[in-house]
This record gives C-alpha cells, sequence and structure tokens, in this order.
C-alpha cells in the first residue's frame, strides 16, 4: 500500500472519423474511463466527429504493486 499518493495518469488525445449518432450526421462524444471503482470523463465535443481533447484523467492508486494487474475500462 502506498496511502493513496500515487497516481495513475490517462491521457485523452484524440478521435477519428467517429460514427454520426445524433440523426443528423454529426456526435457529440466524450471518453468516460473507469479505475479501481473511481470513473471520470472528459469534457464533451459538440458536434464533432474529430474530437480533440488532450484532457489528463488522474486516479488515485490503492497499490502501486498491483498495478501491472489491473485493467482500465473505457467507452
Amino acid at each position: 500500500m502506498n496511502n493513496g499518493k500515487e497516481k495513475l495518469v490517462v491521457e485523452v488525445v484524440a478521435a477519428h472519423n467517429l460514427m454520426p449518432k445524433d440523426g443528423e450526421g454529426s456526435s457529440s462524444p466524450f471518453v468516460e474511463v473507469e479505475f479501481e471503482n473511481q470513473r471520470l470523463r472528459t469534457q464533451v465535443k459538440l458536434r464533432d466527429l474529430n474530437p480533440v481533447w488532450n484532457e489528463k484523467l488522474v486516479f488515485h492508486v490503492n497499490d502501486v504493486a498491483d498495478l501491472p494487474y489491473r485493467t482500465i475500462e473505457h467507452w
């Protein structure tokens, strides 16, 4: 254990050629990431099929030694 001082930083950069989802030929995407029961998301990019976020999502790590066995969920 590390007393919650360690962090995992996930950098969300961009997406390209997303499929339109709003019925008007566009989409307003965001990225949601979950790690160790922490869920964070980027800003929504309104009507953008090629969004650029350049955002960092910072998660607290409970046990650094266990990190190689953890997964990050994204959708």
